[in-house]
């Protein structure tokens, strides 16, 4: 299967930027309006059918430089390997279990059934972040660049189009580092002694399901800026 090209619609975006044009100018001509908008509006659709590739090039390497920065002060370490480094501690950990009896059993099967637990639901944090939320941002971007010419071929009429979709763009770049400074932020957390040291890694768990809440509210948040 060949790769999509990004620029499948741009000869459509030429045609609709002077069908545009000239709905705009008959528009304004019928309304004794000034021709100044008409004009304004083919200059900025042209400007954005030839540069906008550009313009993601330029969101896309700020994007990477962020994450690469909060990843740095981060350590290089992900989510998933700080929760597997902390609940493989927390798993060694006694719990004031000395001696093998009836009466300790029902404790012990219930810790290896929290361990257990608590690796599955580290895998899933990794999915979410690697998988859902990084395939999603993938997919979305290129949707945009394939759908950009259009909202610019609309310039003259609906300026609106190219607005959202350019602020829509700096949404999705800002995904990525979002996600680092939620990585920043839950390696000084988990590796607290409050929660690294809590009775049989409980406060990883809850740490874990408020890190699954943050990490599918990204998109939410990132488009509240």
């Amino acid at each position: 299967m060949s790769p999509l090209d990004l620029g499948l619609l741009i000869p459509v975006g030429k045609t609709l930027l002077i069908g545009s044009f000239a709905w705009s100018l008959v528009a304004a001509l019928r309304s004794g309006d000034a021709l100044e908008r008409a004009f304004e509006g083919l200059v900025l659709g042209l400007v954005a059918l030839v540069f906008y590739r550009q313009g993601a090039e330029i969101l896309n390497t700020l994007s990477q430089l962020m994450k690469h920065y909060l990843e740095e002060r981060g350590g290089g370490v992900s989510i998933a390997e700080r929760l597997a480094q902390a609940l493989k501690g927390a798993g060694h950990d006694p719990v004031a279990l000395k001696d093998n009896t009836l009466a300790q059993s029902p404790l012990l099967i219930l810790k290896g059934g929290i361990w257990g637990a608590l690796i599955s639901i580290s895998q899933f944090i990794f999915f979410c972040v690697e998988g859902v939320l990084g395939l999603a941002q993938r997919v979305l971007w290129q949707i945009l660049l394939i759908l950009f010419p259009v909202a610019a071929g609309l310039m003259p009429i609906a300026p609106g189009m190219v607005r959202a979709l350019a602020l829509y763009a700096v949404e999705l770049c800002l995904w990525g580092p979002i996600l680092c400074l939620i990585n920043l932020a839950a390696g000084s957390v988990i590796s607290s002694s409050e929660i690294a040291g809590s009775f049989m890694g409980l406060g990883l768990v809850v740490t874990e399901i408020l890190l699954i809440a943050l990490i599918l509210h990204v998109p939410s948040v990132t488009h509240r800026f």
